[in-house]
């Protein structure tokens, strides 16, 4: 369980990896707030609610190649107590920049890009990355190749 409970936003265009994340948080002691699944929802969802973390899909609509990082960059531009843990959901395709490079890390509050979300072999796993990124530390899966 986190220790006291957070406010939590999933951002994710696939409303089954969406509700579960959701799902996920709910049972780990997160209240979700509000969930997303495009960047502009995110960043709606952030402005309105200020939650403590948003988990983010890094490849949303309209082009799924790194909406959810610009989205979760700007979040942290104008709210940077908002902890961002970018969850790539898919392999991210060949060529694209690395998005974790843009996240800014510092602050009030981390973030981090943990292991692509097939890779996460325990739900342990996603939840500790979780409460280091909210503890202002970074969550970045070892493995995770930028190119």
């Amino acid at each position: 369980m986190i220790d006291r409970q957070l406010r939590g936003v999933p951002a994710e265009d696939s409303v089954i990896l969406r509700d579960g994340v959701g799902e996920l948080l709910g049972v780990r002691g997160c209240r979700v707030v509000a969930s997303a699944g495009t960047a502009v929802e995110l960043i709606a969802s952030v402005e309105e609610h200020r939650p403590d973390v948003a988990v983010v899909d890094i490849r949303m609509p309209p082009t799924h190649t790194d909406e959810g990082i610009s989205a979760a960059v700007e979040i942290r531009e104008w709210t940077p107590e908002v902890g961002i843990l970018g969850f790539p959901s898919t392999p991210r395709p060949s060529g694209l920049p690395a998005p974790g490079s843009r996240l800014p890390a510092g602050g009030a509050v981390g973030g981090g890009l943990p292991a692509e979300g097939e890779r996460v072999a325990r739900t342990d796993e996603f939840v500790e990355a979780l409460r280091r990124v909210v503890g202002g530390g970074a969550a970045l899966d070892p493995g995770w190749s930028p190119g």
